[in-house]
């Protein structure tokens, strides 16, 4: 959570109860970050930072261990919305601009990483260097944004 001294010129609502009870798998959805992580030139500038919009769907809402519990507990919203590192924390919004959920991973492959001989690369300790790789899948997480109710001052 990021609390900032001041003001803000951006606010975005939160999307109330009767919103999220809305959410299924098709619902069309978006975000709003700075997705980064081995992206050409980092996807940011670091001095006028532009953030990206993606937008996707909903491919099913489920509880933590993927199943079904019913509106209470089904607080991870799986989508197909494209995500690296850097997104994590973006705002993910319905089609009124309220906010639904807060993006918080993908489906990252791990894959050591090569030199251009194609020989592995290794770190000063003798151990493999890895790397991460947005999955081709394209079903990644986030959390319902009712979550934060339990932080939120």
């Amino acid at each position: 959570l990021l609390k900032i001294e001041g003001s803000t010129s951006k606010i975005f609502p939160l999307a109330g109860v009767n919103e999220l009870r809305k959410l299924a798998s098709g619902f069309r959805i978006a975000y709003l970050g700075f997705p980064s992580e081995n992206m050409e030139g980092g996807n940011v500038d670091i001095h006028r930072p532009l953030a990206t919009m993606q937008s996707g769907i909903i491919t099913t809402i489920s509880d933590y261990w993927m199943g079904d519990s019913g509106f209470e507990k089904n607080l991870l919203l799986r989508h197909n919305l494209g995500a690296t590192g850097g997104a994590s924390g973006s705002p993910i919004f319905n089609t009124r601009g309220e906010v639904v959920g807060i993006l918080n991973a993908g489906n990252i492959i791990y894959k050591y990483i090569r030199d251009k001989q194609g020989k592995i690369v290794f770190d000063k300790s003798g151990d493999p260097i890895w790397e991460r790789t947005p999955s081709g899948v394209m079903v990644n997480f986030a959390q319902r944004i009712d979550l934060l109710n339990n932080i939120l001052p």
